[in-house]
């Protein structure tokens, strides 16, 4: 899920500042200095996303073992039986 939400942010900053740079670029009253920091930083994940991705897959092909079951200490109707309450 980590890596999934990498690639997602990835994607997201990177389509997001493009688009706003866009916008910026046709009126160029409205660019700031902090937008040359920006079109850096959708560039390099732009540039990361592929080697993110690759990751990502590799990582979906690794196969699900899931969690070890857990000892029995008591049985099942014990622990359906509600406890009472104070």
């Amino acid at each position: 899920y980590r890596q999934l939400h990498v690639v997602l942010h990835k994607e997201f900053r990177a389509r997001r500042t493009w688009a706003d740079l866009r916008a910026a670029a046709r009126r160029p009253a409205t660019l700031r200095r902090g937008d040359a920091r920006r079109a850096l930083a959708a560039a390099y994940h732009a540039a990361t996303l592929p080697l993110a991705r690759r990751r990502l897959g590799r990582l979906a092909r690794v196969p699900h073992r899931g969690a070890a079951p857990l000892p029995p200490t008591m049985s099942a109707e014990a622990a359906a039986r509600p406890t009472p309450q104070a």
